[in-house]
């Protein structure tokens, strides 16, 4: 059975780990998980409001754009993380 290695920290003087302990890289990650969940939050806000609009259309804008109303329906009672 192989032996597995343990991994250095950069205290250990790995100096390849450094980067992982880095503050800036750290910031770095957190603002990007915050834009994505904040570009999450967009995207379902947007989704629910356009269901609404869609379940507010008349069969006469339904027409025009091709959907019938059990389809807007459909779609509309759909949760908004739901794509």
């Amino acid at each position: 059975m192989k032996k597995m290695s343990t991994i250095r920290t950069a205290s250990e003087g790995s100096a390849g780990l450094a980067v992982f302990h880095s503050p800036r890289l750290r910031q770095t990650r957190h603002r990007s998980a915050l834009s994505g969940i904040l570009a999450t939050l967009l995207l379902w806000q947007e989704r629910a409001a356009q269901r609404r609009a869609l379940r507010a259309l008349d069969p006469h804008e339904l027409a025009d754009i091709g959907v019938t109303r059990a389809a807007a329906l459909s779609e509309a009672e759909k949760p908004f993380w739901r794509p």
